[in-house]
């Protein structure tokens, strides 16, 4: 019976807010004062592994992910709450990828889903710092 609850709750819950493919796409770093930089990175998915790409000057993407600690995992509830205030995850739902040095998350106002966003969050400063995102396309750019 107990079994029987879980199935219809996950059956009848509301879409799921999750890290997937809706996640891909080009993104640049909004400056303090609102504006949107040149600072921009790809981020993608292949058979379940994540990756971001960042536009160098020279107009060449290059990946920041490497082979042991960049490779970008989908981050758990707990690796969230390390990086994310409470009273910040008390009025937000965050889907976040990591590595080391860095999250790239997706967030939805739990009392509007219709408000969401994107932050990187730096955390190999003292604090987890959030810098906020704003995507600017679908596919890369060549």
């Amino acid at each position: 019976m107990k079994q029987l609850l879980i199935l219809l709750t996950l059956l009848f819950s509301p879409v799921c807010f999750g890290f997937d493919s809706s996640n891909v796409g080009v993104y640049a770093i909004v400056h303090k004062t609102g504006e949107v930089t040149n600072f921009v990175f790809y981020v993608s998915e292949q058979s379940g592994k994540w990756d971001i790409e960042q536009r160098k000057i020279s107009g060449e993407w290059e990946s920041v992910a490497c082979e042991n600690d960049c490779i970008l995992n989908i981050s758990s509830t707990a690796d969230i709450e390390k990086f994310i205030p409470q009273d910040v995850l008390a009025k937000q739902k965050f889907e976040c990828i990591q590595n080391t040095a860095f999250a790239f998350c997706h967030y939805q106002l739990i009392e509007n889903t219709q408000r969401a966003g994107y932050v990187m969050i730096a955390l190999v400063t003292q604090r987890p710092t959030p810098i906020p995102l704003k995507k600017v396309g679908q596919i890369k750019p060549a």
